[in-house]
């Protein structure tokens, strides 16, 4: 932020506008906003324990490391979408609502719930629909709660990295 303030300060000396000043100051609030609801968020989902449901750490563990690997990338695209209203309130919900309905596909191995939730503003269009046709062509899921946790969090990270 010193640096900040520093050039800031040097380029009104040397005859800037304060317009382009601001400008400035604008374009570098974006990314430290981001960053802060990446952070925010992060931490609340790390926090509250209602999440986890009847995964044990095996299962929930992985779920909760996808989902917030994934928030930096959504709170950069809600903080940079001009009609975004909220966008803390938007990344955290969708962040919420995505650790809940993997929890849930998991727990009850209904997996078919969990499709909804696969979009914005946690993934992007096409990372959803490769997540979702994946879901939809897994030929057998496990038993056990923390297997179909940690499957389901395969395919979506395999759905999340063939975008990168």
């Amino acid at each position: 932020m010193y640096r900040l303030r520093r050039f800031l300060r040097d380029r009104r000396r040397a005859g800037w506008e304060p317009e382009q000043a601001h400008a400035v100051q604008s374009a570098q609030q974006a990314p430290a906003e981001s960053e802060r609801i990446a952070r925010l968020v992060s931490e609340r989902l790390a926090e509250d324990e209602r999440l986890r449901g009847g995964l044990t750490d095996a299962g929930f563990g992985p779920v909760l490391n996808l989902v917030t690997s994934m928030v930096p990338s959504a709170a950069i695209r809600a903080t940079s979408d001009p009609n975004s209203t909220n966008a803390e309130d938007s990344v955290s919900h969708g962040a919420r609502a995505l650790t809940r309905a993997i929890v849930d596909a998991a727990s009850t191995g209904d997996v078919t719930g969990l499709k909804p939730f696969l979009d914005e503003p946690i993934l992007s269009g096409d990372a959803a629909e490769r997540a979702r046709a994946a879901i939809a062509d897994e030929p057998q899921w496990s038993e056990s709660p923390d297997e179909r946790a940690r499957r389901l969090v395969e395919i979506l990270h395999a759905a999340i990295e063939e975008e990168r």
